[in-house]
């Protein structure tokens, strides 16, 4: 298995940017990209990242698999999509916007497959729980 490869698709498919990688491990995002960079090979990633990139996949496929259990045989379904960690939580979502975002972005691609319409939903800006 390629590390850099595994860490930059599963990255970006739990929803997290390189910025949100290096303001978790307090490095500059020129670290995480020289991590996913092929030619950078004196710039291994970190195998504590990797391992973080591991669990929020697990994570990330268990919310995919349960949500699906609901939503499969759905002809339209309507999605949020969270524009800020504020508007997530003014919304009663706990966690990381940008995970949610990533659950939902897999579900939405199952979904389509399996023959639904899938609608997004932007939160309105002044909700409250």
């Amino acid at each position: 298995m390629d590390e850099r490869a595994f860490f930059r698709a599963t990255r970006t498919q739990v929803g997290l940017t390189q910025q949100d990688i290096a303001a978790k491990y307090g490095v500059p995002i020129g670290f995480v990209a020289n991590w996913e960079n092929a030619k950078k090979e004196k710039f291994p990633v970190p195998p504590d990242a990797l391992d973080y990139v591991r669990r929020l996949k697990a994570f990330h496929d268990d919310e995919v698999a349960r949500r699906m259990e609901d939503l499969l045989g759905s002809s339209r379904v309507v999605l949020p999509y969270y524009r800020s960690q504020p508007e997530y939580e003014r919304a009663g979502g706990t966690g990381y916007y940008a995970v949610e975002n990533g659950i939902n972005l897999s579900l939405a691609a199952i979904l389509e497959y399996d023959g639904a319409i899938v609608e997004w939903n932007y939160p309105p800006r002044n909700a409250v729980e």
